[in-house]
């Protein structure tokens, strides 16, 4: 057995989804956890069950993320309907923002805007990887 590098690892494409496993499970858990004081903290106008209702989705994108992060070659279909559900969270993020610009507190609209960058950059990353994750195994 070879031990990975740390720079054999990063290169690796599937690490980008093994580190979202993680960030989705400790979302969800927090989401889950705290959906009430959550919601009163960052103004968010709509039910707290909404909240839990994304930690609870955020638990089923994990494993999708944790999946895709084992496979050795995932199914190139499988890979680009999780980058488009990572675009869809970006998007999503956007268009809560700014319909409940009114309502969100600074810190509500920072952490809402913040984590769609962040899962910005988590969609860059899996689509730089794109192609070394899919290449057939005799390429």
């Amino acid at each position: 057995m070879t031990a990975l590098t740390p720079a054999a690892l990063l290169r690796d494409p599937h690490t980008i989804y093994r580190a979202d496993t993680g960030i989705c499970v400790g979302g969800a858990l927090l989401l889950i956890a705290l959906a009430e004081p959550l919601s009163l903290l960052l103004g968010w106008p709509l039910p707290s069950a909404h909240l839990t209702a994304a930690g609870i989705f955020l638990l089923f994108w994990a494993a999708c993320n944790y999946a895709i992060g084992k496979i050795a070659r995932p199914a190139p279909a499988l890979v680009w309907l999780n980058i488009a559900g990572d675009c869809s969270w970006v998007l999503v993020s956007i268009a809560l923002a700014a319909v409940h610009a009114s309502t969100l507190t600074p810190l509500g609209m920072a952490l809402l805007l913040g984590q769609a960058a962040g899962v910005g950059l988590v969609i860059a990353t899996k689509l730089a990887g794109v192609g070394r994750l899919t290449r057939p195994l005799s390429a």
